[in-house]
């Protein structure tokens, strides 16, 4: 079975991720900070990555940054509600940019075209 980490400092978005890809069999893993997302990574086999853009303690670009460098062929998606976020997503390379609100629909499409890549 796949497994997304959601990173998000909102418990909420973080729930509604969860069960939306949960309905395509994905086992999720959750952490509120960069951080904490940095210790699970080390710790566990993960298959895609979402990372909001703004976090408590590390800004989303520079937490793609260093997970690029533990695992430079990780999927990572990047969400965020900026209208500046694909501009500022472009240094980071990540594998699809999702603006809030997006619907589940498009969040499962877009998980699995990533798991596709693995």
């Amino acid at each position: 079975m796949h497994r997304v980490l959601v990173v998000d400092d909102e418990p909420g978005i973080r729930h509604i991720v969860k069960l939306a890809l949960e309905r395509i069999d994905v086992v999720v893993s959750e952490a509120e900070s960069g951080h904490h997302a940095l210790e699970q990574l080390n710790a566990t086999s993960i298959d895609v990555v979402i990372v909001d853009l703004t976090l408590p303690d590390i800004n989303g670009i520079n937490l793609m940054g260093r997970i690029r460098r533990i695992a430079p062929a990780l999927p990572i998606v990047l969400i965020s509600a900026s209208t500046q976020l694909q501009s500022q997503a472009n240094p980071a390379r990540p594998t699809a940019v999702l603006e809030k609100p997006f619907k589940l629909e498009q969040l499962q499409n877009v998980i699995l075209r990533a798991l596709a890549l693995r």
